[in-house]
Parts: C-alpha cells; sequence; structure tokens
C-alpha cells in the first residue's frame, strides 16, 4: 500500500483538529453557561466582557483556521501527495496549540475574575522574550550570548577539523 504514512498523517490531524474544534465549541458553551447568571440577574457583564469574550473566540477560531490549513492535504488526482505538515510535532505549530490552550485557560478562568484577562499578557511577553534571546540579542552583541567554555588544544583542533569537513547532502 503507497502512502501508507501520509494516510495516517491525514487522519492524526483529521483527529486532532476534531478535537481542537470540539475543545472551542465546549470551552465558549461553558464560558455562556457559566455567565448566565450574570449576563440576565446581576447586570455584572459589562461590554468588556462581551469584548473579552469576542476576542477570545477570534483568538480561538485563527489558531483552529491556522492549523487546519497546515494540515491541508495535497492531492494529485485521487492519489494522496502530501499529507500536510504533522500537527503533533514540534515546531511552530506548537505554538498556536500553546496560544490556544493559553487563551482557553483564561477564558475560563474569566469566568471567576475578570483579572483573569490580564493573563493573556504573558504572550506577548513570552513573544519579546524569544525574539531577543534568539535573534535581537546575538546581533546585538554577537554570539549566542552564553560564553564558550574553555578547551584544551587537541578539543579545539578536533572542533577546527569537523567545521572545515566537507558536507554532502
Amino acid at each position: 500500500m503507497a502512502n501508507t504514512a501520509a494516510k495516517k498523517l491525514k487522519q492524526a490531524n483529521e483527529q486532532f483538529l476534531f478535537s481542537i474544534l470540539i475543545g472551542i465549541l465546549v470551552v465558549n458553551v461553558l464560558y455562556l453557561v457559566l455567565n448566565l447568571p450574570s449576563m440576565l440577574m446581576w447586570d455584572t457583564f459589562t461590554f468588556w466582557n462581551y469584548v473579552g469574550w469576542g476576542f477570545a473566540f477570534l483568538a480561538s477560531m485563527g489558531c483552529y483556521v491556522m492549523l487546519r490549513m497546515s494540515a491541508k492535504c495535497r492531492y494529485e488526482g485521487n492519489t494522496l501527495v502530501s499529507a500536510g505538515e504533522d500537527l503533533r510535532g514540534g515546531g511552530l505549530l506548537s505554538y498556536v496549540f500553546d496560544l490556544f490552550c493559553v487563551i482557553a485557560f483564561v477564558q475560563l478562568l474569566s469566568c471567576l475574575t475578570n483579572y483573569a484577562w490580564y493573563l493573556l499578557l504573558i504572550v506577548p511577553a513570552y513573544a519579546v522574550i524569544k525574539l531577543w534571546t534568539s535573534l535581537i540579542s546575538p546581533m546585538i552583541f554577537g554570539g549566542s550570548g552564553m560564553p564558550m567554555p574553555e578547551m584544551d588544544e587537541k578539543t579545539k583542533k578536533k572542533l577546527e577539523r569537523k567545521q572545515n569537513r566537507v558536507r554532502y547532502r
């Protein structure tokens, strides 16, 4: 059977996306049900609560659409050529899934207190730290920012030979 791995990856991605969609639905229904008394009787559900809910819903759907686009299959005729990216693998897609999890957690926590929305500030703070350590700091200060351990002559020569070696790909 040709393309067995691609078919398994396609099926795994579809199951993963379905579970994400169910998660979005469950979190939003729970948010609305838990805040229903606040909306109807107590009149404490303000305009900013609606804005927060709308933002969380749109951000969650944005994460879902991004994951869905990454898992898009490519066909030639009726033959599956590529099953898309592995959604459970590492890389940037794991950050998208982490963002979805943070948004869902904050949305559920905001049922208890409106101050929970401030936890979403963790996301841009993490992005700034990640950019600083991996891109900006090495460009400004040169190097990786971590001091190189001292090596003896034998290790230096070995490392130099390894770097000068021709690589075939």
